[in-house]
């Protein structure tokens, strides 16, 4: 039997509750107890950019768009540049999953399903002017 070791090993002052790579799949995305959202190097496994993005709780899970435009996280994150695009609220508990629409069309508007520690989960529909993207959702 082949036995393999980890390439690299993420360390940061934080539990880790979420990871998803970015979708050149050379930046793994990282989201944890402290609210914040960091972004690592593949190949060298260092830290490259990190996001304050919740004051109000842990990141429990987190995405990021076919087309590398957002990350996701429902408040939405700009993926390149850290704003805040969009805020969604509804849920009453901690948001514990995630995901949007992944077929890559220019003509399709982007659609997110979250779902909370109660078991609700909510459909989103994007303003009509973002035809692609990806999301990050915060109690607010």
């Amino acid at each position: 039997m082949t036995r393999y070791v980890p390439s690299h090993i993420f360390i940061a002052p934080s539990f880790f509750k979420a990871i998803c790579y970015s979708s050149d799949e050379g930046t793994l995305l990282t989201g944890g107890q402290d609210g914040k959202v960091a972004f690592w190097d593949v190949g060298s496994g260092l830290l490259t950019r990190e996001l304050d993005v919740s004051h109000v709780g842990a990141i429990n899970g987190i995405d990021s768009s076919a087309d590398g435009r957002f990350c996701q996280l429902v408040k939405i994150y700009d993926y390149k540049t850290g704003a805040v695009v969009f805020i969604g609220t509804g849920h009453m508990t901690a948001i514990t999953n995630f995901q949007f629409t992944r077929a890559k069309s220019e003509a399709r508007q982007l659609h997110l399903v979250s779902v909370d520690d109660d078991g609700a989960i909510l459909s989103w529909s994007l303003p009509g002017h973002w035809t692609w993207g990806g999301a990050h959702r915060e109690d607010v």
